[in-house]
């Protein structure tokens, strides 16, 4: 064999190993402990005609989110979101609406509403306006996006949301 052979399969091996080996780490940061095969995240859809539900209704809702009911749940206790809460829907926090509304932002069970600009994000505070930047975000493909989220797990939910979307 000439050497250039040897050197170009020496060189694919090594590249070939390489993202090999990041591959693993991310798969099994991604999926380690995971039971069941991944929910697929529900897309936003439009209302067809004669549906309620119009996007000034959900943009009015996600401002009454932020209401008084928001500053409450700076005060309530954030849980930590395992794997298993996700995928038992979050059933176990059901019975406190702020902690049940957390463990769906964290697990990505809500869909994202489009977003255009950041103003729409910086009236909001608390768990509406993360959820904002996280919506913002996926609306624009932009994992930096997800850096003005305050709470970490939050925080990590957004970059992997943004990043699924880019793959597909």
């Amino acid at each position: 064999m000439k050497k250039t052979k040897v050197v170009s399969i020496i060189i694919f091996l090594v590249v070939a190993g390489a993202v090999i080996y990041f591959a693993y780490g991310v798969f099994k940061n991604r999926y380690q402990n995971l039971k069941k095969e991944p929910r697929e995240h529900r897309k936003y859809e439009e209302p067809k005609d004669g549906e309620t539900g119009s996007t000034e209704n959900r943009l009015a809702e996600e401002e009454n989110f932020s209401s008084a009911s928001d500053i409450e749940f700076e005060k309530e206790e954030k849980p930590v979101i395992e794997n298993t809460d996700c995928q038992n829907d979050c059933r176990k926090y059901k019975g406190n609406e702020f902690q049940y509304r957390y463990c769906q932002e964290v697990c990505g069970d809500r869909p994202a509403i489009p977003k255009d600009s950041e103003e729409q994000c910086k009236t909001l505070s608390g768990l509406a306006e993360n959820s904002c930047w996280r919506d913002l975000a996926i609306s624009k493909k932009d994992p930096d996006i997800c850096e003005n989220i305050t709470d970490l797990q939050l925080k990590k939910a957004c970059r992997n949301r943004v990043i699924e979307e880019l793959l597909d």
